[in-house]
């Protein structure tokens, strides 16, 4: 019993300095200090319909707060919410000219916005707080829109969190979400940023795929993933936390080029010396308003007192099993259209409409218990209508039995990827002659959810063409005679070996098909003969006895980011 006490005193002083370490990693900037407690005030006090009028540089003179009609509405005086901040910075700055002529040390004799002034202001030293009228700002309240947002985000929180702690990140760095969008999913900027995550166009390409079917910058999943990836490569290259958020609003590039103009790294060396006007208000108060986050996110009980958050996202999630418009899977009645757009926020718009198919294998968010009626009911449908997203095909390459998928996909402009993505086959794998391989396009990428990614891509519905195909590639040098047995032949050998090793069940025969699934090859071998005759496998690369003498042929698919 001591033992074990004592085992978990040491587990507890280890988890306490661990986390510790990590907070320490966002260093506070003691010029910055004034700026953390006004941001906190924007957050967490200040209301949308409450007006701050403050110096832009000096965030600790606030010179007043007053209260304006929201938005549409009028006050008493018969004033809009524009006219009546309006009114209020004339007023403030009439009281700042007259405060400068008389330079009071009391408030004695003073009145009115005078007087407010003076006793919001009175203990600052700066000796030209009276004077710096060209630097007077407005600045609203956001609380509503904070608690609303802490709210939200009980829908991401679990899996935000746990896909940082996966990359080696702080879990604060959930504060980004909040500086950037408040979790509101459709949260989009005057310049462009999109979703929870707030990534502009071009960055996201970088990350993810936007496209005519996606714009996977509005799934909070998977930006988040890319948020993931962004931050760290910007905490590798920029060296600190400070320098690494700023740049989530600056760039990296941004942030090196301050840090080489300042000579340092050090963050308040780079405010105190950078000058250039791009490096704006809102870029020099990003880290501010995420250490603000963090104190309000640390504060929570007492802050956000009986504010309950959203409970997880939960869902049921499938692959479509052929190219799907949205209205066949709505017309399950399993699922209507309010619900597709929640549960899939990355559908363009065109997509959701169903202008457009979701290409074969996409994967879906549908209702928590509805996924396998949805998919009995899709797999009910007549031939014809399982068929008619293979309209959207550019053209169909019948293969001639030499060439690799990426060589095919060379033919026709297309990365190797986007095309072994599309037809469910490796990039080195070598289709059968003379069978058809639809050429999507190029809109036809996308990302696989994560709950998407052990499983199998389903089989085209009976009636195409079946693509028979080693995921290993085939040495073109070799001569003809050297050449691997038959696909069918060597697929029944593989199938008896796979179920041997696996104990997974009924196997069927035929091509087998290597994907990039966290990051491991999953193999699915599907059937050489007719596809709705015969079962799907559903078996991962680790879970096979590698004994089989084709196993490690099969693993040579090389890992990648999971997406189809």
């Amino acid at each position: 019993m001591r033992v074990a006490a004592t085992l978990t005193l040491i587990l507890a002083s280890i988890l306490i300095a661990s986390t510790a370490a990590r907070a320490d990693e966002f260093t506070r900037v003691p010029a910055l200090e004034p700026n953390v407690a006004f941001w906190k005030k924007v957050y967490i006090e200040w209301s949308l319909n409450q007006i701050a009028f403050h110096d832009e540089e000096d965030l600790g003179l606030v010179y007043r707060v007053i209260t304006v009609p929201a938005r549409g509405a009028k006050n008493g005086a018969g004033l809009t919410r524009t006219e009546a901040i309006k009114r209020g910075q004339a007023e403030v700055e009439a009281a700042l000219k007259a405060l400068a002529k008389k330079n009071p040390k009391s408030a004695d004799g003073l009145s009115g916005v005078e007087r407010e002034v003076f006793l919001n202001v009175k203990d600052h030293p700066r000796a030209d707080k009276y004077t710096r009228l060209a630097k007077l700002r407005v600045q609203n309240g956001l609380r509503e829109r904070f608690v609303q947002g802490f709210a939200n985000s009980g829908l991401y929180d679990k899996f935000i969190r746990a896909e940082l702690r996966e990359n080696g990140l702080p879990e604060e760095l959930i504060g980004v979400a909040f500086v950037e969008s408040l979790f509101y999913v459709g949260a989009k900027s005057k310049v462009g940023a999109a979703g929870v995550w707030q990534f502009m166009s071009y960055t996201g390409k970088e990350y993810m795929q936007l496209n005519g079917v996606v714009d996977e910058r509005w799934d909070p999943i998977l930006a988040t993933e890319a948020a993931c990836k962004y931050l760290k490569q910007a905490k590798k290259e920029l060296g600190s936390w400070p320098l690494a958020v700023t740049s989530y609003n600056y760039g990296r590039a941004g942030m090196r080029g301050l840090a080489e103009n300042a000579g340092s790294k050090d963050f308040g060396v780079i405010l105190a010396v950078s000058k250039n006007k791009r490096f704006g208000f809102a870029a020099r108060n990003y880290y501010a308003s995420f250490l603000a986050v963090l104190e309000i996110l640390r504060s929570q009980d007492a802050l956000l007192k009986g504010v309950p958050k959203k409970a997880p996202w939960s869902y049921d999630v499938l692959r479509a099993p052929f190219p799907l418009y949205t209205s066949q899977l709505i017309g399950t009645g399993e699922i209507d259209q309010a619900q597709l757009d929640a549960l899939n926020p990355a559908l363009t718009n065109e997509a959701s409409a169903g202008k457009v198919p979701l290409p074969h294998g996409f994967s879906l968010r549908v209702p928590k218990g509805r996924a396998g009626s949805i998919q009995a009911k899709l797999a009910a449908l007549p031939e014809k209508d399982r068929l008619r997203g293979m309209r959207g095909v550019k053209t169909v390459h019948k293969a001639n039995g030499k060439q690799s998928v990426s060589e095919i996909a060379r033919k026709y402009g297309l990365s190797a990827d986007t095309l072994a993505g599309a037809t469910g086959l490796a990039a080195g794998a070598t289709p059968a002659k003379g069978h058809g391989i639809p050429i999507p396009h190029a809109s036809a990428r996308y990302t696989l959810i994560p709950e998407a990614r052990g499983m199998p891509l389903p089989p085209l519905p009976t009636g195409q063409p079946v693509l028979l195909a080693d995921a290993s590639t085939i040495d073109e040098a070799a001569p003809a005679e050297a050449a691997p047995a038959p696909p069918e032949k060597g697929a029944q050998e593989k199938v008896a070996a796979l179920a041997a090793a696996s104990g997974r069940g009924k196997v069927s025969v035929g091509r087998i098909l290597a994907e990039d699934l966290d990051e491991l090859p999953a193999v699915d071998a599907l059937a050489g003969v007719g596809v709705s005759a015969l079962p799907q496998v559903d078996v991962v690369a680790g879970d096979l006895g590698l004994d089989a003498p084709w196993a490690e042929e099969t693993l040579a698919a090389s890992p990648g980011t999971p997406t189809s």
